[in-house]
Formats: C-alpha cells, structure tokens, sequence
C-alpha cells in the first residue's frame, strides 16, 4: 500500500476517495479520527492505494480539481447556458458541476 493524498479536510479526502471507488480503484482512508479537536493532533487524513493501482489512481487524481474554485466570477452553465455566481461549484437551474470530475 501506498500513500497517495492527505489533507487537513477530511470531507475532499473522502471525495477523492469516492472518485477513485467510482473509477474501480480500491483505496482506504487512514487516519481520519486523529484530526479532531482545535489545531487537530498534526495528523492529517490519508488515501491510500494497492501498489500496483498507484500509477493510475495518481493520475487519475492530477486530472481532477481537490478544491473548489476560489474565484466570484460569475460563470454560465453548459447545459442550460444558465448563469450561476462564482461561489457555485454546480449549476442552480439543472444541476450540472461547474467542472467535470470524471
């Protein structure tokens, strides 16, 4: 097994952890209780992968977006050419991600 993400935020770990579930990469988060508290113990959540499956769970994970955007620019929706404020990462009117994470 090989360590493949860690983060301070244990919900984007558990999203990197579903995509790769979804992509039929089997993956375990370690260290997820550890980070509690004010300031956290200095422990982060971990991903973890099968040696052989860290190429292309790596890779699959340089492709995808961990954080959502940091920008107020309005944008408009592709599917239903709605606009939607900045903050947004999904679209009000039809639902559909601001970015494709697959």
């Amino acid at each position: 097994m090989k360590k493949i993400f860690s983060h301070d935020v244990l919900p984007i770990v558990e999203n990197l952890h579903n995509v790769l579930k979804l992509n039929g990469i089997k993956s375990t988060i370690r260290s997820e209780n550890l980070n509690v508290g004010i300031g956290g113990m200095g422990c982060c959540p971990e991903l973890w992968v099968s040696d052989q499956e860290f190429e292309h769970a790596l890779k699959l994970i340089e492709t995808i977006d961990t954080l959502p955007p940091e920008t107020d620019e309005t944008w408009v929706c592709s599917n239903c050419m709605e606009e939607v404020e900045g903050q947004f990462s999904e679209c009000w009117n039809c639902g559909k991600p601001r970015r494709q994470i697959l």
